[in-house]
């Protein structure tokens, strides 16, 4: 509920976080596209200046960490980018 509301609130950070923690404790394949969907709202507002770079290192080693199919892909191509 918390990771849904932090979501909807556009708070990207917080959201992939708290689905990370929630995909560790139940590996369900639900919380990947919401893990998706919050680091392509936090690089958003990082590059429109509502958030700060900080978070980005962060944010790309929980994608590193994801294990899906896709993360991997995804991880390679956004830690080419310079913020």
């Amino acid at each position: 509920m918390i990771a849904n509301d932090c979501y909807k609130m556009g708070h990207f950070f917080w959201s992939l976080r708290a689905f990370d923690i929630l995909e560790k404790i139940d590996a369900d394949e639900q919380y990947w596209p919401a893990k998706r969907g919050s680091i392509t709202g936090l690089l958003q507002q990082i590059m429109v200046g509502k958030e700060t770079k900080d978070k980005w290192g962060h944010a790309l080693m929980i994608l590193r960490h994801t294990k899906n199919n896709q993360a991997e892909f995804i991880y390679q191509k956004l830690s080419e980018i310079q913020l």
